[in-house]
C-alpha cells in the first residue's frame, strides 16, 4: 500500500473530474475542494501528482491515519467547516452524518451502511445537488 509508483499512476474514475469541477464552481458559487485519504503520508507527493495529472481541481490534501480515519476526517471536516463529504467508508459516513451532508459512494464493503445518500458513479454527484 506504500508503493509511490502505484499512487502516481492512478487514473481518476469516470466523470470524477467533471463532478469535482462542477462542485468547485457550483452555480457560480466557488466551493473549496478538500481531499482526504487514509493513504500513508509517505505517498503524499505521489497523491498530489496523481490529482494534478488527472486534472482534478486544486484543493488541500489531508492524509489521515487509517486506524482512526473516521475521527480524523471528522476533525478535518470541523476545522474546514465542510458542507458536503463524498465518502466510501461506512464508519466515516456515520461519523460525518451528524455534521454535514454525506454522499456515500457505493462499494460492496459499504452495502449495509445506512448513512448518507448512496451514489453509484461520479455522474450521480451532480444529480444529488
Amino acid at each position: 500500500f506504500k508503493d509511490e509508483k502505484f499512487f502516481r499512476n492512478l487514473i481518476a474514475m469516470p466523470y470524477a473530474k467533471e463532478a469535482l469541477n462542477y462542485l468547485a464552481s457550483s452555480n457560480g458559487r466557488i466551493c473549496q475542494i478538500i481531499y482526504w485519504t487514509a493513504r500513508p503520508g509517505s505517498v503524499e507527493k505521489a497523491t498530489i501528482y496523481s490529482l494534478q495529472a488527472n486534472k482534478l481541481p486544486f484543493g488541500k490534501v489531508y492524509h489521515v491515519n487509517r486506524k482512526d480515519a473516521a475521527l480524523r476526517k471528522l476533525n478535518v471536516a470541523r476545522a474546514e467547516r465542510i458542507d458536503l463529504a463524498i465518502e466510501d467508508e461506512s464508519e466515516v459516513a456515520e461519523r460525518l452524518s451528524d455534521f454535514c451532508k454525506v454522499v456515500l459512494f457505493h462499494n460492496p464493503y459499504n452495502k449495509h451502511c445506512l448513512y448518507g445518500t448512496r451514489i453509484y458513479s461520479w455522474k450521480d454527484v451532480k444529480e444529488f445537488l
